[in-house]
């Protein structure tokens, strides 16, 4: 219990603390994030596989903080941002083709 509230509180924190500079559109915007229009037709085509397809399996190694999907060589990628339960931060990029 007490771990949930710390986890809350942190995330919290975390999300204040980043703001749009830290985690947001203008970080995004900056790793070559496409927009979410762009992402959705990519989507509705099958290029790329839906972000649902991956959260089950990313929540249960943390809490997903943000996500986006970029063009990574000849194909995708989603890049994600998550707080594990130990309070750490970590980034991942996962082929979405």
């Amino acid at each position: 219990m007490m771990r949930n509230v710390l986890t809350s509180v942190f995330l919290s924190a975390f999300m204040w603390l980043a703001g749009p500079a830290g985690v947001g559109p203008a970080v995004t915007h900056a790793q070559g994030c496409l927009s979410q229009s762009q992402t959705q037709a990519l989507v509705a085509s099958g290029k790329v596989n839906p972000f649902s397809a991956y959260y089950g399996g990313l929540q249960q190694q943390g809490q997903v903080v943000s996500s986006c999907l970029t063009q990574s060589g000849g194909g995708y990628a989603y890049l994600v941002k998550l707080v594990k339960a130990n309070g750490q931060v970590v980034s991942l990029t996962i082929g979405a083709n």
